[in-house]
């Protein structure tokens, strides 16, 4: 077992004993498509949605705005875009910056009101 596959076997192993910690959020994505000259902005589509397991990490809330980082494996959902949003607990939470993002995990921050 070579250690790519040995490093992803333990992360699932490692969600799997979170058990409660670890929830399953839903990435609503968009495709970023051609730019439009017209309204100065690309042309966005809609994508099937996403259900990825995730740990919920620093929440707090700012001026009312709130902010959370999230945790998840980069194998569920490689590719993060600022267009895509994040439904945990049946809020709709925004993309923010990547906060890092290596072959095996993904931290992303996520901003909710503003």
């Amino acid at each position: 077992m070579g250690y790519s596959s040995m490093i992803d076997s333990k992360l699932a192993l490692t969600y799997k004993q979170l058990k409660d910690l670890a929830e399953e959020v839903v990435f609503v994505t968009n495709e970023v498509g051609e730019f439009d000259f017209g309204s100065s902005e690309p042309s966005v589509q809609a994508s099937p949605d996403r259900t990825v397991k995730a740990i919920r990490l620093n929440e707090k809330k700012e001026k009312g705005v709130r902010k959370m980082e999230l945790l998840f494996k980069t194998a569920e959902l490689p590719l993060v875009s600022k267009f895509d949003q994040v439904k945990v607990n049946g809020k709709l939470w925004a993309v923010g910056p990547v906060i890092h993002q290596r072959k095996y995990a993904t931290l992303l921050n996520l901003v909710l009101g503003g």
